[in-house]
C-alpha cells in the first residue's frame, strides 16, 4: 500500500450519505472509505475503474447502487409493509465495491490492474473487515461479503439481497454483467 495521503469525503461523491440517521453509523462509514482511499495508489478517485477491463468510473457505479437500493428498499416497504434497515443497507451499499480502492491499482498505462491484495483475497473482503475494524455492525460487513457473486454464500438479509440484486442490474446496464441461465436452483 502507498504511504498514507490526505482522507476523501465521500458525502461530497455520494451524498446519499446524508440519508444515514444513525450519526454514528454514518461517520463510521465515512472514516472507511476515507481510511480505504488513503491507502490507495490512485491520485484521482475518478480513476478508479469499475473493474479492470472497463474505464468506465466506479465512483459513478457506486453511487447508482446507493440510489438503486434507497428506491427499491422504499418501494419493498411502501407495498409489502417489509422492515428494511435503512441505515444497515444504505451503509453496506456505500461500502459494497469500497475496497476495490486497494484491490486494484492504476496500471501506469491509464488503466488499472489487480493489487497484490486484489489478486490474493475475494473482491469486498477489506472493505468488510474494515467496517468490521471501524465498529460498524457485523450485519454490514455480512452485506458487504455477500453482495458479490465472488462470495461462496448467498445473500441472507432482505438488506443484502436488495443490494446484490440493485449491483447486478447496475454492472448489467453497463455490459458488464455475469448474469447466466443455468439449472441451479438457489436456496
Amino acid at each position: 500500500m502507498s504511504a498514507r495521503k490526505a482522507g476523501l469525503d465521500i458525502a461530497k461523491y455520494i451524498p446519499e450519505i446524508s440519508r444515514i440517521k444513525d450519526r454514528s453509523i454514518r461517520e463510521k462509514t465515512s472514516k472507511v472509505w476515507s481510511a480505504l482511499w488513503s491507502e490507495s495508489k490512485y491520485a484521482r478517485l475518478e480513476d478508479l475503474t469499475v473493474n479492470t477491463s472497463t474505464k468506465y468510473p466506479h465512483i459513478v457505479h457506486n453511487r447508482s447502487v446507493v440510489v438503486m437500493a434507497i428506491e427499491v428498499a422504499e418501494t419493498v416497504m411502501k407495498f409489502h409493509k417489509a422492515k428494511i434497515d435503512m441505515d444497515v443497507l444504505i451503509s453496506s451499499a456505500i461500502l459494497q465495491d469500497a475496497s476495490k480502492l486497494v484491490e486494484t491499482e492504476p496500471d501506469g498505462k491509464g488503466g488499472t490492474r489487480k493489487s497484490e491484495l486484489g489478486g490474493r483475497f475475494q473482491h469486498a473482503f477489506y472493505s468488510a473487515h474494515m467496517a468490521l475494524e471501524a465498529g460498524l455492525p457485523m450485519q454490514i460487513a455480512e452485506n458487504i461479503m455477500e453482495h458479490t457473486f465472488d462470495n461462496s454464500s448467498y445473500p441472507k438479509s432482505l438488506e443484502a439481497k436488495i443490494l446484490f440484486y440493485v449491483d447486478q442490474v447496475d454492472m448489467a446496464a453497463l455490459g458488464l454483467d455475469r448474469w447466466k441461465k443455468t439449472g441451479a436452483v438457489y436456496r
